[in-house]
């Protein structure tokens, strides 16, 4: 399926009462809704985008090619926008429900969901099945207390932050079931594990499943003692999402890059090494080696150029791990962005997923 864009296009509605929607979505998260009969059948898959400053983009609009400027009408967004880094209280989160489009960092810049919403939105239209993303991130927080995992699948002992993003996800199902961005009502989706739609029937309905989600995080624990623990909260932090979520939703984790020099060598190496070993041991989990990814003059966030493939690389370790793999489609990634990876005769590619390592001696 082709871009489908709306250049220029800003509007988007911003969500009122937090408290129904919350009350939406412990419904919509608890039962299955009964389908309604409809003349195609529609499956939606949603993903979800987490960690600090570079899940939240600091890359200007301006540096995106230009089909990926405006808005993708064929890939509803959500998001929670904090104004300030560290934000605990959802009532100073701005909930807006969209088509996909770039412009929803705290500065006014894009993140990997662009490029991941619209590879993974292609990788599904073979089959006529959609892509929704739900995104919550803030810069400058830290694993090892602002997302730390209370380890019990509920928001008790969590970090206010994590806090938050269960607030956003929760009140971002809510939006998608009740419709498309813009529209007050629609048809009520039934939720199902994806471990269930393989089995489902050919029945003429829709549904939702939660499919995955992406994590680039890790800066603001190379520092001494929180370094030290990464791993260890790492591996709490998945097991939380996964109780709180589904056991088999796959997880891809962005590595910091080694060029991210405005961080200690030391604690940044031990963060590397533990995304890497849990990567490397934990199921239905992969990595994404940024090394390759264009930062800015501050060494420290992707660029335009570096957040575009950033996204691109985010969706090619996903879609080994969706189940079911829509049948007879390739990695939904544009051939420049791969050579842009993979450049040099001969190099040796890398790749860790679900706890195995792949070393390829490329053409």
């Amino acid at each position: 399926m082709g871009i489908e864009t709306e250049q220029n296009t800003q509007q988007y509605m911003t969500i009122p009462s937090w408290k129904r929607a919350i009350a939406i979505a412990t419904m919509v998260m608890a039962i299955s809704v009964a389908a309604i009969d409809l003349s195609v059948a529609e499956r939606i898959h949603v993903f979800l985008v987490g960690g600090q400053s570079n899940a939240d983009g600091r890359a200007p609009i301006s540096g995106l090619p230009a089909e990926l400027q405006g808005q993708q009408l064929d890939v509803p967004f959500y998001w929670g926008e904090a104004a300030a880094n560290g934000v605990t209280n959802t009532d100073d989160i701005e909930l807006n429900y969209a088509f996909l489009r770039p412009g929803s960092s705290r500065t006014g810049g894009f993140g990997p969901e662009v490029t991941f919403g619209r590879a993974m939105a292609d990788y599904y239209a073979a089959r006529g099945e959609k892509v929704a993303l739900i995104k919550h991130a803030q810069g400058g927080t830290t694993l090892s207390s602002d997302w730390l995992a209370g380890g019990n699948g509920t928001t008790t002992d969590d970090g206010g932050v994590y806090q938050v993003f269960q607030y956003v996800v929760a009140t971002g199902f809510a939006e998608i079931q009740n419709g498309l961005p813009g529209q007050d009502t629609g048809p009520a989706p039934r939720l199902v594990a994806p471990s269930l739609l393989a089995a489902e029937s050919a029945e003429e309905q829709i549904e939702i499943s939660l499919d995955g989600m992406i994590w680039m995080q890790g800066e603001s624990d190379a520092v001494a003692d929180a370094s030290l623990a990464y791993e260890d909260n790492l591996r709490d932090f998945i097991s939380d999402v996964r109780t709180t979520y589904g056991a088999d939703l796959p997880i891809v984790i962005g590595q910091l890059s080694s060029n991210q020099t405005s961080l200690n060598s030391t604690y940044r190496e031990q963060i590397r090494a533990a995304q890497a070993a849990v990567a490397f041991s934990e199921p239905k989990t992969a990595l994404v080696y940024t090394d390759d990814f264009a930062l800015q003059g501050d060494f420290l966030h992707f660029s335009a150029t570096g957040q575009h493939d950033l996204g691109y690389a985010f969706a090619t370790a996903m879609q080994p791990l969706v189940v079911p793999e829509p049948s007879g489609v390739a990695l939904a990634i544009p051939t420049m962005v791969l050579a842009r990876w993979m450049r040099g005769q001969g190099r040796n590619h890398t790749t860790a997923a679900c706890g195995r390592t792949r070393t390829e001696e490329l053409p």
